[in-house]
């Protein structure tokens, strides 16, 4: 069947099942309910972070307590500014080195400090990223309005607050390729450009993944990178993606090595810092180490349950070291 969604006036929005609304409204409430319990600041998130020099930063104070609060930084080097309501800091430092951050949050409860390593230069995911990824959830589904509503929500029941900073797109956000062979996404469900969704993304604090494969299919059959890495790599930095995961289908098995080593080296040369989920040999930060995380303790056949995932990620622990670790789940 070859057939398409058309539509007049406003865009469809993504629609969900009342158990997996209720479900969702419900835990993310509980997370907002225990940021309340506690009035006092409390200083949350990664303590060391890596980025590339002359590269943007998005990265958000992390801090749980009764709002509103205010935020103080100091010790930031040139070009990095704090917003002091949001708590986000932002810019490009174009020294490279190690810089430490005194970060102070304060509200009618108390006060909150710690401090903040951040090392500029060549290392990435020096901490396992924290965020959401759409494949379990919405799978082929995937949309502006949901990547939207989804931003909206981590902000307001306090993901965002705990540490959680990644909002990744899995597959089938593609459309076609223009007749210059650049990737364009779905023109329905993303009609105003992933460029749009990015600085949405960014301008909350959040971090913004997409998703690709090797060769020349991804696994849901959406066109995937091979012959056209450059362009994708250098069109994925102009969405100012932060994330790419390069997933296995449809790859070339004598050339894998090759083409993600490829893809690595062009994020790498993107003038972003992008955190890149590859293959272990190929100088990728994360690489998996089974299958699709599913929400069971024990699963057969390709995917993994919980306990599977621990269990792989124990089996796995002597590789783990700050910039390259595996990932026993889906990222």
């Amino acid at each position: 069947m070859d057939a398409k969604l058309t539509y007049s006036g406003a865009m469809p929005k993504t629609i969900w099942s009342p158990e997996d609304k209720a479900a969702i409204v419900k835990n993310l409430a509980f997370i907002r309910q225990q940021n309340e319990r506690y009035p006092q600041p409390r200083i949350n998130g990664a303590m060391k972070v890596g980025i590339r020099p002359n590269t943007p930063l998005y990265y958000p104070v992390a801090a749980t307590g009764m709002r509103p609060m205010t935020f103080q930084v100091t010790g930031m080097p040139p070009g990095l500014v704090l917003d002091k309501n949001t708590g986000i800091i932002r810019g490009k430092v174009q020294k490279a080195g190690d810089y430490t951050l005194q970060l102070t949050v304060t509200n009618k409860h108390g006060k909150a400090q710690r401090s903040l390593k951040l090392l500029v230069g060549d290392q990435l995911a020096l901490t396992p990223p924290m965020g959401y990824l759409s494949w379990n959830v919405v799978e082929g589904l995937i949309s502006e309005p949901f990547i939207r509503e989804l931003a909206d929500a981590m902000e307001q029941f306090g993901l965002r607050d705990v540490g959680y900073q990644y909002i990744n797109m899995d597959d089938c956000w593609q459309g076609n390729r223009d007749s210059s062979g650049n990737i364009t996404p779905d023109r329905f469900r993303f009609p105003n450009g992933m460029k749009v969704v990015g600085d949405y993304l960014h301008a909350k604090g959040f971090k913004f993944g997409i998703y690709s494969s090797p060769g020349p299919t991804t696994c849901a059959g959406y066109p995937g990178t091979l012959n056209f890495e450059e362009s994708d790599a250098r069109t994925w930095a102009s969405w100012g993606i932060d994330y790419v995961k390069y997933d296995g289908c449809s790859v070339p098995g004598e050339r894998a090595k090759e083409l993600y080593g490829l893809m690595g080296n062009l994020l790498k040369a993107s003038g972003r810092s992008i955190v890149y989920s590859g293959r272990k040999d190929s100088g990728a930060h994360l690489w998996r180490i089974g299958g699709d995380l599913r929400d069971q303790w024990y699963i057969e056949g390709r995917d993994v349950g919980i306990i599977q995932s621990f269990e792989k990620a124990i089996v796995n622990a002597s590789t783990q070291q700050p910039g390259a670790g595996s990932i026993p789940i889906c990222w």
